[in-house]
């Protein structure tokens, strides 16, 4: 019994050195790690933020480009303004192909507003974008925007136009509906062509010469004229004198 407890004695003496030994040789350690920070998750944290600052101020720097296009549309409208766009979804060469030769018979679009616009699109089709801006500043300014409903050829043209030449996208330009601008026709019946910017053929351009009211006054060099016939440079024949000569009897 006495040999039991010593052996019980001696092993719970050695646990108890063996646990002060280890608490020893690693002081503190667990608290160290418990409240120190994690290098990794504050790096791996910093990466992602900076990441989405490049990206967010790459994409700030790099500005959107926004290039010529047609989106589909409804070509079956009335008027030429459907065949002219569908011809201009193909490409420069049959868009310009169509506006040529409808020129002729007045265009046949739905407003002179959409003339404009379309070639307007035909100029930034071919990359002429300062013909296409000065077309368009005309246009606008001699008919307004008015009569470009949402969805129609003209409406997705104006869009597309306007996007290319203000860099924004084409939702920003919603179109306002409306009437659409008439034909300028001026007193003699003559229409303005909507194409010519420099040019009124709406103004009759030869004045015809006044008619002679003939209750209007003579001038001067004509009265005096009148007043003053000219001499005769004719010699006068003299008459035969008859005084001394006495009359026949009849």
């Amino acid at each position: 019994m006495n040999n039991y407890r010593q052996a019980m004695g001696s092993t719970m003496l050695s646990l108890v050195a063996a646990l002060v030994l280890s608490g020893c040789a690693n002081p503190g350690q667990q608290d160290d790690s418990s409240t120190a920070p994690s290098t990794a998750a504050t790096s791996s944290f910093e990466n992602t933020q900076s990441g989405n600052g490049s990206s967010s101020a790459g994409n700030g720097s790099e500005a959107q480009s926004y290039s010529w296009g047609l989106p589909a549309s409804d070509t079956s409208v009335a008027g030429n303004d459907g065949p002219a766009y569908a011809a201009l979804q193909n490409g420069c060469a049959e868009g310009q192909a169509y506006l040529d030769a409808v020129t002729p018979d007045g265009y046949g679009f739905r407003s002179p507003l959409n003339v404009v616009l379309f070639a307007a699109g035909l100029k930034l089709c071919t990359g002429d974008v300062a013909g296409a801006g000065q077309l368009y500043a005309y246009g606008t300014q001699r008919y307004g925007l008015s009569g470009l409903p949402e969805g129609k050829p003209e409406c997705e043209l104006y869009k597309s136009v306007r996007s290319v030449l203000e860099q924004q996208p084409r939702t920003a330009f919603p179109c306002p509906g409306g009437l659409p601008p008439e034909n300028i026709v001026g007193p003699a019946g003559l229409v303005d062509d909507p194409l010519t910017m420099d040019f009124d053929e709406s103004q009759p351009t030869d004045t015809p010469t006044p008619t002679e009211d003939p209750g209007t006054p003579t001038t001067a060099t004509e009265t005096s004229s009148s007043e003053s016939p000219a001499e005769s440079t004719e010699p006068t024949q003299s008459l035969p004198d008859t005084s001394g000569q006495v009359s026949p009897t009849l």
